[in-house]
């Protein structure tokens, strides 16, 4: 599975956690937690870094563990 570079951080993380995460046939990511309601994400990098800052935020929501700055 080809993971975009700007979400590659990200999976790692979330693989270690215990999620799935598959490519639609749209080419859209789906991030599944375990014992929760798999999301959806782009898979192409938005200009600004607005995309990426909106995902990363929704992954956390959903239950992801990220490390703070």
């Amino acid at each position: 599975m080809r993971i975009p570079q700007h979400l590659r951080q990200l999976a790692r993380r979330a693989i270690a956690e215990g999620w799935e995460i598959s490519v639609t046939g749209s080419g859209h990511l789906r991030w599944k937690p375990p014992g929760g309601p798999a999301m959806i994400t782009g898979s192409s990098p938005h200009r600004k870094g607005f995309g990426p800052r909106m995902e990363r935020r929704d992954l956390e929501r959903a239950g992801l563990t990220l490390q703070r700055r």
